[in-house]
């Protein structure tokens, strides 16, 4: 409704995630690409489960649940394109041991991966966790920010983990990442329930 021409709307990317199934309960790794066929076609989406993007001169990489060589195959060559620049990949599993709940949620091996590209930006969501919690941002070999979930969260209270389960009305957390001129990225969260930057 916002944006009834196609043309004049804002640029549209797709995770494929461990929901993703529609027919395939349960698939088995060679089913994957299946199941992501029908979530394509029923949500019109025009990008390949693995993509590359650019826009403003950045690159974007997409990454499906699943991953495959591919996943290297395309930082390589993101990375070698854009070597003073940041590189965005969004890709559903955090890494392992860097944001908030990937102790237990997060992937090992995109963590491994991903150690070898400083310059990249990895952004996730999977673990549920609340886009206000600061430890929904880690920097260290390279950036993981996990972007949170909205049909409810995880946060962290008096050093303890409780669940508070909110509506996806009520979950309404979004991440505006910008990057300067200078390359300087700069993450700001917003609660649209309560027309705040927080």
């Amino acid at each position: 409704a916002t944006y009834p021409d196609p043309a004049t709307r804002p640029a549209e990317t797709y995770c494929w995630a461990n929901h993703d199934w529609y027919g395939y309960p349960h698939p088995d790794d060679g089913q994957h690409m299946n199941c992501y066929a029908v979530v394509r076609e029923r949500l019109g989406i025009t990008h390949e489960p693995y993509a590359k993007m650019k826009f403003a001169g950045f690159t974007f990489l997409v990454f499906p649940l699943i991953h495959d060589r591919r996943c290297e195959q395309m930082l390589d060559e993101a990375c070698r394109e854009s070597p003073d620049r940041p590189v965005i990949v969004f890709d559903h599993s955090p890494p392992s041991d860097t944001v908030y709940g990937t102790s237990g949620w997060g992937s090992g091996g995109i963590r491994k991966l991903l150690e070898k590209y400083p310059n990249v930006i990895h952004i996730s969501g999977h673990t549920h966790g609340s886009a206000r919690n600061e430890m929904q941002i880690w920097q260290g070999a390279f950036t993981a920010i996990n972007d949170g979930g909205l049909a409810y969260y995880e946060f962290p209270v008096d050093g303890a983990t409780s669940q508070h389960p909110e509506s996806s009305d009520n979950m309404a957390h979004i991440l505006l990442v910008e990057v300067d001129a200078a390359n300087r990225v700069k993450v700001r969260v917003c609660d649209l329930n309560a027309e705040a930057v927080l």
